[in-house]
């Protein structure tokens, strides 16, 4: 972990120059630091949406990258993990003998301010995060916040700032990311192996969360999935007290349908305002942590109830030309594909449901092409109108494509799929393959969610 982690402090700050400022985690602590009155300035590759609701908050935003963007007299640099060292703003910064922290290690030292609630795990965190953000505010405990999305309840921002001395940070696994936390509380919500670029073996993977269960003290709490067969190998590691939620007869709260169980006896039925097992799963954890608070049941069952969900999970956008549902979906991962497509059953029973779906990366998409080729069962059509290109290489690229993949999941999960051609051409099958009774999901991670705005453009 970067030394400075543990020696900077941010009311020590009093300027601060944004490499990626317009990215979701690094907007989110210059908005944190905004609010305090720390100078904020900052670069993002592009002109977007977000820079201009940065501008309106008073933070200065520069489009484009050049050393000539950093002034004199910052006492910090903060940097998006997606940069590289010839960044001309991070060499700027070099050459000054500014410190310089990546997106991570500023969460690192965010949350040595606080007693930090840490969610982490390959899917979910994001729904959890907030979940658990909103019980501890109805309970009275007025925590801050730190998330991966805007959320309306946060007036469409993706932090939040409160009085108590609780935070609550959504946790990325990337690169380790989230060891530069201390938190008092950690939930694990799964450990499915991710970000092959970075993680080269699953048992590497499964090993970054060792290393974080051993870091939370032994007057901390951790709070994990029983039913995931790698958090159960992870938590043997902890030396504090662990609360497990699931499904299982041995987890200490049961999801039984929708009730919610503990110690044999009945505390409620989990009712989500989105739908999905999964997302039943996730206010578990989020009711486990809460509870653990001493917020109280009915309010924590009442708070799921109303829960409307986050930016891009099962997000209703509109109707299609043809007359479909529209929705937005940050399903990418094949588990987050039948959890999503799980849901849609559940919502729609009926329906046609057809996923349109951008896999996240080349490389990652021929290592979970096994997982992907059988995840799609739910579905009634798939369309694959590209494969999000991001680190890969040309052997990568090879490996896979939008037609192997479509090939894969008929013969796995035996419904029609095929090659999209890009957005346009899959804005015209989906018009020609849909009507009124047909439910149409575009998942990914990357910039599918261009082709939810193409579907309805015309149809708000």
């Amino acid at each position: 972990m970067n030394e400075l982690v543990e020696k900077i402090k941010f009311s020590d700050v009093k300027k601060v120059f944004f490499v990626g400022v317009g990215g979701r985690g690094v907007s989110a602590i210059a908005r944190i630091l905004n609010t305090r009155g720390i100078k904020c300035v900052g670069s993002d590759s592009e002109d977007s949406k977000y820079l201009s609701e940065l501008r309106a908050e008073g933070i200065e935003c520069l489009v484009g990258h050049d050393a000539a963007y950093v002034p004199g007299d910052i006492d910090l640099m903060v940097i998006t993990p997606a940069v590289t060292s010839d960044n001309p703003e991070w060499s700027r910064a070099r050459d000054m003998k500014v410190p310089v922290l990546t997106y991570p290690e500023a969460l690192g030292v965010l949350s040595r301010e606080f007693k930090t609630i840490a969610i982490t795990g390959a899917h979910g965190k994001t729904t959890t995060t907030l979940m658990t953000t909103l019980g501890m505010i109805e309970g009275g405990l007025d925590p801050s916040c730190m998330l991966g999305a805007p959320v309306s309840e946060f007036n469409n921002w993706n932090c939040r700032v409160g009085e108590s001395d609780y935070c609550v940070i959504e946790a990325c696994e990337y690169r380790r990311g989230f060891l530069n936390l201390r938190a008092e509380i950690v939930v694990i919500t799964n450990v499915d192996w991710e970000h092959m670029d970075y993680y080269k073996t699953e048992a590497d993977f499964v090993e970054a969360f060792r290393e974080l269960v051993r870091q939370v003290p032994s007057n901390g709490l951790i709070v994990a999935y029983a039913d995931d067969k790698w958090t159960s190998e992870v938590i043997r590691e902890a030396t504090c007290a662990v609360i497990t939620y699931g499904e299982s007869e041995d987890a200490d709260y049961q999801l039984k349908g929708s009730e919610l169980w503990s110690d044999g006896r009945l505390l409620g039925e989990i009712k989500v305002g989105v739908p999905g097992k999964h997302n039943r799963l996730n206010a578990m954890a989020a009711f486990a942590v809460c509870k653990a608070l001493g917020v109280d049941t009915g309010v924590l069952l009442r708070t799921f109830e109303a829960f409307s969900g986050t930016y891009r999970r099962f997000q209703y956008m509109g109707r299609s030309e043809s007359g479909a549902l529209i929705y937005n979906d940050y399903a990418h991962h094949p588990n987050e594909v039948i959890a999503t497509l799980d849901a849609a059953r559940e919502k729609y029973p009926d329906k046609h449901i057809v996923m349109a779906i951008q896999p996240h990366q080349y490389n990652r998409t021929w290592q979970l092409l096994d997982q992907y080729s059988v995840a799609f069962k739910n579905a009634d059509l798939v369309i694959i109108p590209s494969i999000y290109e991001a680190r890969d290489t040309d052997e990568d690229k090879a490996a896979v494509s939008p037609a192997s993949l479509a090939a894969a999941i008929e013969k796995g999960s035996h419904c029609k799929a095929m090659d999209g051609a890009g957005y346009e051409n899959t804005t015209r099958l989906v018009n020609e393959l849909t009507n009124e009774s047909s439910i149409v999901f575009c998942t990914g991670s990357g910039d599918v969610n261009k082709l939810a705005a193409m579907l309805i453009s015309d149809n708000r």
